[in-house]
């Protein structure tokens, strides 16, 4: 430890060096310093030569550190390669077009569709091994594939092809998967509305991302913010440290909130009625509270509130909510994975029972994460109250020591 704290007085300016380097080695002789020693230094010597007029060089440094920072992260990100095929459908009827064509893609990109096109080509290795299924293939869908419909050059009309496009690590892996996505489609609108793949998938030559330039820039002046707040605020240390212990209680806290998780299914029917007969049997109150007492829901509020309460929370935590013009989503959010996935597939089983025509796209889920607290934000607020705390504590004290040393100036002696 003495090694490294005579290595930190390198920090300080060459003029104090000079003068005090000896007594300073002498006195690491007769102490036997530890960590908080090294990091006094280290501070003593940021504040020197911020003291000494020499901000611009620690402006530099935090600036260069930021480079470097942004530049490691820039270079560890993944680049993103993206493959392109566009498809034209043959003329017809627009709206039996329209339709045909969300019909296929409500079935192509359904979970089960995507599940299956992810395990066919090993898509997402490490994603698979962190997260459940059901939010790799939530992220495939929204993120990775891109589906729009081709406009005329310089006008908003909307033409009858569309472009279809895959974003992947791998530019082969990318083609492949645009591949079978496009053939899927042809092979959905086969007997409806034919489809002519008029731009095979291309094979990407150069990656789409990171803008690693981007990050570089954004870095340096993170790093040229981070010395001007240094610079700028006394005793500084005092915030994030607050922050920090606050985070500290409330981490321990959030375990206290019980966990949610939330199972989903999608209808579907070709005369719009899913919504309908689901909303149907939510509002019959006696088919509810069925549904309560045979999934054994909500126990603890029934044994304190009557039927109606537990009625009221189950509607509270049901989503339905129209996905396409004839497909709607089902969601349920509740403290037991298995108990959400039951109360969905009851609700199913009996809307499908109400309307022969409705066919279920995605199957009731059973939840693998859980979908709330989400404790990394509840710390991250946490923090930041500690810090605007720390902080107007430093404000007002720094206020009433001017203004005693304003009286002790005006104070007649």
């Amino acid at each position: 430890m003495r090694h490294l704290i005579r290595c930190a007085t390198w920090l300080y300016p060459r003029a104090w060096r000079a003068r005090y380097g000896s007594e300073f080695d002498a006195l690491m002789d007769d102490v036997n310093p530890g960590w908080t020693e090294f990091f006094d230094v280290c501070k003593g010597a940021l504040q020197m030569q911020i003291l000494r007029g020499r901000a611009w060089r620690f402006a530099a440094v935090c600036g260069l550190a930021g480079l470097v920072v942004a530049g490691v992260m820039a270079w560890r990100t993944p680049v993103g390669y993206r493959s392109e095929a566009v498809l034209r459908m043959a003329v017809g009827n627009p709206e039996d077009t329209a339709e045909s064509l969300n019909q296929a893609e409500q079935d192509i990109l359904s979970r089960r569709s995507l599940t299956s096109v992810i395990q066919k080509y090993d898509l997402y290795k490490e994603e698979r091994a962190r997260l459940p299924l059901e939010d790799v293939v939530r992220d495939m869908r929204t993120r990775n594939i891109q589906i729009r419909v081709l406009r005329r050059p310089g006008t908003n009309a909307a033409t009858n092809a569309f472009s279809l496009a895959f974003d992947d690590a791998s530019p082969t892996q990318a083609q492949a998967v645009t591949r079978e996505l496009a053939a899927q489609f042809v092979s959905a609108m086969k007997g409806s509305t034919p489809l002519e793949v008029l731009d095979p998938p291309s094979l990407p030559r150069s990656p789409m991302g990171p803008r690693r330039w981007a990050w570089m820039a954004a870095g340096v002046i993170l790093g040229l913010a981070a010395a001007a707040v240094l610079m700028g605020i006394r005793r500084w240390p005092m915030a994030p440290l607050a922050g920090l212990a606050v985070m500290l209680l409330v981490l321990p806290a959030t375990y206290l909130i019980q966990d949610q998780w939330r199972s989903s299914a999608v209808l579907r029917s070709k005369s719009g009625t899913a919504g309908k007969a689901v909303a149907d049997l939510l509002g019959n109150s006696t088919y509810v509270e069925s549904l309560i007492a045979q999934n054994d829901l909500y126990a603890k509020e029934r044994t304190k509130q009557p039927m109606s309460a537990a009625v009221a929370l189950l509607r509270q935590n049901m989503l339905v909510r129209n996905a396409d013009s004839r497909a709607w989503l089902v969601q349920f959010q509740y403290s037991d994975p298995r108990k959400a996935q039951g109360v969905v597939r009851d609700i199913v089983d009996q809307a499908q029972a109400a309307d022969a025509g409705i066919q279920v796209l995605d199957p009731p889920s059973l939840p693998e994460a859980a979908v709330s607290p989400n404790r990394l934000v509840i710390c991250l607020v946490g923090f930041l109250v500690g810090l605007l705390a720390a902080s107007s504590y430093l404000m007002v004290t720094r206020r009433k020591l001017e203004h005693r040393q304003q009286n002790a100036i005006v104070r007649p002696t």
